[in-house]
């Protein structure tokens, strides 16, 4: 099941397999953005010596300025990427919308566990024909942040503690996990990992996150600010 829900699903309302970010669609900005990121690929890939780069450069330069002409200003586009109570379009791991995500695909599982399958390319090397750690721990954090949610549970992460067993390969899929394990008070403990598709371990953490409400963008003509996601009440200990 996909779908951009007008809530964030649970575990406890939502059946197994039920995708947690946002839908792919045909609509102009997301297939404008799927080849922002090929454009992205292919100039790391072309050849440095390519005499057409000039003209690719104006070209590029021209796009960019008619899209800064159509932009509004930034406050007011905060609150329209925070407008409403589902999941966001935007941002730079799962995003269709944003031409740094993969994007990674996360699906909610029955036993409270989250996990996307995701092939990282060129713009997303470190060492040589690999993940670079920040990257691994970008696709981590935010996978922790959903699995939370899908858990009922909902706030900003305090301390990420990874562990890189391997260098993480490029070109190939790799499998993206988490899932809260408990919750005391407002301290949340999440796990997660990152293995190749033969079960190698990649890369796990082990996560701090704090269950507090994060200011949200304020309409201008209200001053309200956007209400936050809706998800179940929180547990002591997640899903079994």
């Amino acid at each position: 099941m996909s779908y951009d829900p007008p809530v964030r699903p649970t575990v406890r309302t939502a059946a197994d397999g039920t995708v947690l970010t946002s839908a792919p669609r045909d609509a102009p900005v997301d297939r404008a953005t799927a080849a922002a990121r090929r454009v992205i690929d292919a100039l790391l890939r072309t050849d440095r010596s390519n005499a057409n780069l000039d003209r690719v450069a104006e070209e590029l330069q021209s796009i960019a300025d008619h899209l800064e002409q159509h932009a509004p200003e930034v406050a007011e586009r905060l609150v329209d990427m925070w407008h409403g109570e589902g999941v966001t379009r935007h941002d730079p791991v799962t995003g269709p919308e944003n031409a740094l995500a993969p994007p990674l695909v996360l699906t909610g599982r029955a036993d409270g566990s989250v996990d996307g399958v995701v092939t990282l390319t060129i713009p997303y090397q470190g060492p040589p024909g690999s993940v670079h750690g920040g990257v691994a721990a970008q696709l981590l954090d935010h996978t922790l942040g959903v699995a939370n949610t899908w858990a009922g549970s909902n706030g900003p992460t305090a301390q990420l503690n990874v562990r890189y067993h391997r260098p993480t390969p490029l070109f190939v899929p790799l499998t993206v996990s988490g899932r809260m394990v408990a919750q005391h008070g407002s301290k949340i403990n999440s796990v997660g990992a990152i293995h190749t598709a033969d079960g190698e371990l990649c890369v796990s953490v082990e996560a701090l996150f704090i269950d507090k409400t994060v200011p949200r963008p304020r309409a201008a003509a209200t001053g309200e600010p956007i209400p936050r996601p809706n998800v179940s009440e929180s547990s002591s200990r997640a899903p079994q």
